[in-house]
């Protein structure tokens, strides 16, 4: 099988982010606002797996989080697109999907949780949004999960 395929082997570098994708779900659901609003993950395997094939070239997240409208959701009603990255990609790169992923209005909200080398660019790239597409983007650390022990980060 060829690297890329379904069904084929995962290269280091995509293990490495399913793992940090998958610590960064295990963070995040542990979070009392998480528990709480009982909001709710949505892979982007699903996320794919929902879009019509005719569906164009737009920028899929990692992740999805849905607060449903209940009383107790601090986010009623909202969608966030949830991003893990470990290494920077270019700085025009990474704003045009912020910028994508917020506008039409796909995400009230879009979570970067990078790694350290990534984290310059990513939060530089936040901060060149435009006013109002500025605010809806948040840059956190990954966490310490979502490395294997002993590896450079």
């Amino acid at each position: 099988m060829r690297p890329g395929l379904p069904g084929a082997p995962a290269g280091a570098g995509r293990l490495a982010h399913i793992r940090a994708v998958l610590a960064a779900r295990l963070w995040l659901e542990s979070g009392q606002a998480y528990t709480d609003g009982k909001a709710w993950w949505r892979s982007e395997r699903r996320i794919r797996a929902a879009l019509p094939s005719t569906a164009g070239a737009a920028h899929i997240p990692d992740a999805e989080i849905h607060w449903p409208s209940t009383g107790t959701s601090p986010h009623a009603g909202q969608v966030w697109a949830v991003e893990a990255e470990l290494t920077p990609k270019p700085a025009a790169r990474t704003m045009r999907i912020m910028a994508g992923l917020l506008s039409p209005p796909r995400y009230a909200q879009v979570i970067y949780l990078t790694a350290p080398a990534a984290r310059p660019v990513v939060a530089r790239a936040a901060g060149d949004l435009p006013g109002p597409l500025r605010g809806k983007v948040t840059v956190r650390d990954l966490p310490p999960a979502a490395f294997l022990p002993g590896a450079a980060r």
